[in-house]
């Protein structure tokens, strides 16, 4: 999700500010073309390892790992470094669950796009209960200027989006595995069928196995290993 968003954000010339998850981590894939380094500029991309840099700018995405502590840990560091809007894009936690124990929460919001965003134009949010009018007005223009539709949803486990869709990627898989199904077939009868702009086993691609699994876990729909290494040897 974060190199979807960092694309987005390039394509409408804004400077972006991309914080790799560790020192380690700073070969990122963009398109035709590869960043390398921890603290080099391409374009309107700046590329670095520390939260530090971000004080600069007004909004701040985090898209790290579903796992709650870590996200947890990460947006504390970014509210106390940044005066910005921090939208986390988390596709299962509560904004009640991360927000717990975090000082500066008013800044904190989830603001959650669905894969993949080139074509669902669609943004759920759960703004901060302490939110600002000005805040609140500034998340709204940023995201019709990139022209999505925005919508209010609850602050439940995976929102209204995530809530419906992962128990059918689930039930995808279960088809796949226990009938034999090609993932190529379950992929083209839900877009030819239902208009889906993806297929469930294409969803797992973008977003990729180990994600998928852990949000299914986080939904209550856990997959035992053997389902999981289908998806990856399986057609």
């Amino acid at each position: 999700m974060g190199i979807q968003i960092t694309k987005l954000f390039l394509k409408e010339k804004c400077q972006v500010f991309l914080v790799t998850r560790n020192i380690d981590r700073t070969k990122v894939k963009l398109g035709p073309f590869f960043v390398m380094n921890s603290s080099l500029k391409v374009e309107n991309l700046f590329v670095t390892d520390s939260i530090m840099d971000l004080k600069s700018c007004d909004f701040i995405f985090e898209c790290s790992v579903e796992d709650l502590q870590i996200k947890k840990d990460l947006i504390s560091r970014v509210l106390k470094n940044s005066h910005a809007i921090v939208g986390s894009c988390t596709s299962t936690f509560t904004l009640e669950e991360i927000s717990k124990g975090i000082e500066l929460k008013k800044k904190l919001n989830i603001i959650h796009f669905s894969n993949p965003i080139s074509a669902m134009k669609v943004v759920e949010i759960v703004y901060s209960s302490q939110i600002s009018s000005a805040d609140r007005y500034l998340i709204e223009k940023l995201l019709k200027e990139l022209k999505f539709l925005t919508f209010e949803v609850p602050d439940i486990p995976g929102f209204i989006i995530n809530s419906l869709l992962f128990p059918l990627i689930y039930n995808a898989i279960q088809i796949h595995y226990h009938h034999g199904v090609p993932k190529t077939t379950i992929n083209e009868l839900m877009k030819n069928g239902c208009g889906f702009p993806m297929g469930p086993f294409e969803i797992i691609d973008l977003v990729g196995v180990n994600t998928v699994a852990k949000v299914l876990e986080n939904l209550g729909y856990a997959l035992p290993e053997n389902l999981l290494e289908s998806i990856n040897t399986k057609p």
